[in-house]
């Protein structure tokens, strides 16, 4: 693993690739527009061959603005010679040539409207619609926000090649464990956009014909059998001597008696037993005997004993079943979302993504690399932890190559969680690829008393995050932060975001 190092905002090198790992409140905005500063300042980049990519409209705006925010406060401490703010400062210092930074900055300036900060789906779309030749994508596709109405076409579909056509018995039991087209609806959600996913197990769906069979047999002897052996059987449950009154309490036979003639009555095609059918069971009963008594029979008692036995078998199955069928639900979405999605012409912003990777690797995929990375020669990447396999495959192939600057900016801690298609894997990916691994060290928004009882809590423990590629890095108070206040301002005199 590559080692980790302080990041040096004013000197590291603008080469290569590079991974910024900055916890909350460390800079992380405030880095990446420093660096695209540099940029135009040391590489005399252009703003359109700038890639800034993050993964909201809204971040997209906000980065918008604090980049061209941070790009007028080094004009005016270019023109004073000197700034409050201690980066802008230094870089006033460290560059030789005054007369050229201000040209470079105004040039900047006034292309910055031409600026190539996107989404990643803006980007995607944007790569598609300039090289459609290269990337074979149709001019006039539309693209749609919302694909749950073909999603739930789908699912009803499946639902009724399914289930229309299974046993009344395998029916009820789905509905029992609250198997609807809402729910599998709700149990797709965004993950056929994904299709890195495996979905495991994966089994054929199971004939359950056999333990249906034998069930309803069953229940069917003790249906038949319970007029006759009513009587009996409460008298025995209420009488007998030998039995445990904490387990078998008088009280409560009624209520099992009444369960028993409701399940019964109820018919074949529930593969529920009810609540307490256990007590009638042999098992349960010896199970309640007294010290030196013996438990009482009854043919009853013995066939209930078999019901059961048949219940267990036919309730494996049919969960079998269930699972079977909900991985099968994905694969069947997965295909059927893209025939109709082709038939109406239409694509998600999810598949830019895959259409876009398809094209670099497909015949074409080279020519389409080589334009893309001619295109822009810097991409700082917001939020990182955030990409999927999906993401990074393309970053990668396009930008983790020489003579691009490519910076890796996020928390590996937030992939965790997985927002937004983040994958810890991914990251852990990354993290083996770059050739340099920085972290942010000092927090701007949090009072020392807090960051030290997070450095305490978090570093006690060793790999607190479980895995080795996500590190725990204490934080240091900034010096001159002002805690408990928005601090996003670009104004003159603010020193940190």
């Amino acid at each position: 693993m590559t080692d980790i190092k302080n990041f040096d905002l004013l000197n590291s090198a603008l080469e290569g690739t590079n991974l910024i790992e900055a916890s909350a409140g460390t800079g992380k905005t405030y880095t990446i527009t420093g660096l695209f500063l540099r940029l135009v300042l040391e590489k005399h980049l252009s703003v359109s061959r700038i890639l800034v990519v993050t993964f909201t409209e809204a971040a997209t705006g906000e980065l918008k603005e604090r980049i061209r925010g941070q790009l007028r406060e080094a004009m005016r401490a270019f023109s004073e010679g000197g700034s409050q703010d201690p980066f802008l400062k230094d870089l006033t210092k460290k560059m030789n040539d005054t007369g050229k930074a201000l040209t470079h900055l105004k040039e900047a300036l006034r292309e910055f409207d031409q600026a190539s900060i996107f989404t990643i789906h803006g980007f995607c779309k944007r790569m598609l619609q300039e090289n459609a030749f290269e990337s074979g994508s149709l001019f006039d596709t539309e693209l749609v926000t919302d694909q749950e109405n073909i999603k739930r076409e789908i699912v009803d579909d499946f639902w009724r090649k399914n289930f229309y056509r299974a046993s009344p018995l395998f029916v009820h039991f789905a509905m029992d464990n609250k198997l609807s087209p809402e729910t599998l609806l709700s149990l797709i959600g965004n993950r056929v956009a994904q299709p890195y996913l495996k979905i495991i197990p994966q089994f054929d769906v199971p004939d359950s014909s056999r333990e249906e069979e034998a069930y309803k047999k069953s229940f069917d002897e003790v249906r038949k059998a319970w007029p006759s052996a009513k009587k009996e059987i409460e008298q025995i449950l209420t009488a007998d001597k030998g039995l445990s009154r904490t387990k078998y309490g008088k009280g409560k036979i009624p209520d099992w008696i009444r369960g028993m003639y409701q399940y019964l009555a109820s018919g074949d095609n529930h593969a529920r037993l009810f609540k307490r059918f256990e007590k009638f069971t042999s098992t349960s009963l010896k199970g309640a005997v007294k010290k030196n008594h013996v438990a009482p029979t009854h043919p009853f008692f013995d066939q209930c004993e078999g019901l059961k036995a048949k219940q267990v078998e036919l309730e494996k199955v049919f969960n079998r079943r269930l699972l079977s069928l909900k991985g099968k639900l994905f694969i069947t979405m997965g295909q059927a979302l893209l025939e109709k999605k082709g038939e109406k012409n239409i694509q998600s912003f999810d598949d830019l993504l895959l259409k876009l990777k398809t094209a670099l690797e497909g015949k074409g995929g080279e020519r389409l690399t080589q334009v893309m990375g001619m295109r822009y020669r810097a991409v700082l990447i917001d939020e990182f932890q955030d990409t999927d396999p999906i993401q990074y495959a393309i970053f990668k192939r396009v930008f983790g190559r020489e003579n691009h600057a490519l910076f890796l900016i996020g928390d590996p801690k937030q992939a965790i969680y997985g927002f937004r298609g983040a994958d810890i894997f991914t990251y852990k990916e990354a993290a083996e690829d770059v050739g340099a691994r920085y972290t942010l060290g000092e927090n701007w928004r949090s009072s020392p008393d807090l960051i030290t009882a997070i450095n305490t809590l978090f570093g006690s423990t060793h790999n607190p995050f479980v895995y080795d590629h996500i590190p725990f890095h204490p934080a240091s108070p900034a010096r001159g932060s002002r805690t408990g206040r928005n601090r996003r301002s670009g104004r003159r005199g603010r020193a940190r975001p």
